[in-house]
This record gives C-alpha cells, structure tokens and sequence, in this order.
C-alpha cells in the first residue's frame, strides 16, 4: 500500500527476531533479509540491497540442494538486482541458471518461471538480444494469462516487457498499443511512483509513433 518506511521498519524487526530465534543460518532469516532487500531495491538503495541478497542466497545455498526452486528464486532476486546496478553480464548468469533450477524443480506453467522468463526478457533486450527476450516474453505472457486474470499486474507488467521487446524488433505501433493497454492495470495497483511503471511510461513515450511534421508545425 505504500507504506515503505513502516515496512522498512517492520523487516528490520523480523530480522533481528529471527536471528535471536534461530540464528543467521535459517531459512526464515534468509528470507527476512531476502525481502528487505527486495525493498531497498524498490527504494533505489542498490548498494544496501546487494549484500542482503547475496547473504540470502548463501544461507539459502547452504540448506538445499542447488537445484531447489528456492535457491532458483533467490539468484532471480539477485539476477534483477544486478540488472539495475548496470552489471548486465552478471544478471544474465544469475537468470541462465535459475531457469535450469526452475526446470528442473517446478511445472513448467509455474508463476515463479513466469516472473523469472519476464524480468530476464527485459535484461535480454538491454542486453541487445530482442529476439530471444520476445521468445521468452512470449512463454511468460501464456502462464500468466493461463494461470491469473487478465487484470493482474503481474500480467499487465508481462505485456509491458513484451511490448518493450516489440519495440526493440522495429514494431512499434504493436508495442505502443500494448502499453497502452497495460499501463491503466499498472498505475492503479502499483502508484505512479512505482519504478515498473515509470519504465512502461517512458517505453510507451519511445514506442509512440511521432506526428509527421508540416510547414506549420515545424517552426
């Protein structure tokens, strides 16, 4: 709803019950420090969230198996993290092996393999591979379409990154027309604030044919 002082507040509650409760190596405390990440993420605060999700990971990697769908979640984690600091390679080796993580441990129409083939079609065109990204982008759109409703953000956002590829492969009209759709869903569930909508509305800005100009319009 908003709230991220109070949340922030909160997870740095949890995390120092969690470490008198079971100590620093439990998946509960992992997980703790993996969402606060996730939130100073949100916040912009990339070199504060970093740490805490590495040190995730490595609890997490220290208590399964490495093919274990939690393990697969926290390098998805880590893998959008790097995206946003700029280090492009190593997000994309953190999402290369969460989807081998993912199946080999959950159903193919699993929403955690929906989201990870999303956010990593993303990196893909950042990455210059919009052919690959639109492919991935594609299988990500028919999970969430067969397993959420057609007003779910996560859907919305689906078709955002997809447009984005579009967008990428000299189609604009058909990228332009899916943000448009999708961005009313993201704005209403995530505020205007919210840096997946930010996104979408400068991808819409870039996608957006521009107006040829005439004599009158050109002064």
């Amino acid at each position: 709803i908003g709230d991220l002082k109070l949340a922030e507040t909160l997870f740095r509650d949890a995390i120092r019950r969690d470490e008198r409760a079971y100590g620093d190596r439990h998946p509960e405390t992992g997980a703790a420090r993996g969402n606060y990440g996730l939130l100073l993420q949100r916040e912009g605060r990339l070199a504060e969230a970093e740490p805490l999700l590495r040190s995730a990971l490595d609890v997490l990697l220290k208590l399964y198996d490495p093919d274990n769908y939690n393990v697969g979640y926290a390098r998805v984690s880590l893998a959008m993290l790097l995206h946003d600091e700029g280090d492009l390679p190593g997000s994309e080796a953190e999402f290369r092996q969460a989807l081998a993580i993912y199946d080999k441990s959950l159903p193919a129409n699993h929403q955690y393999r929906a989201a990870a083939l999303m956010h990593f079609a993303r990196l893909l065109v950042d990455r210059g591979k919009s052919e690959e990204a639109l492919s991935l982008s594609d299988q990500s759109l028919n999970i969430w379409t067969a397993t959420s409703s057609a007003s779910s953000p996560r859907t919305a956002q689906a078709h955002a990154i997809h447009a984005y590829a579009l967008a990428h492969l000299a189609k604009p009209r058909e990228a332009a027309a899916e943000l448009e759709a999708a961005l009313p869903v993201l704005l209403k569930t995530r505020g205007i604030d919210d840096p997946v909508v930010r996104r979408a509305q400068n991808w819409l800005k870039e996608a957006r044919p521009q107006p040829l100009q005439t004599a009158s319009t050109a002064r």
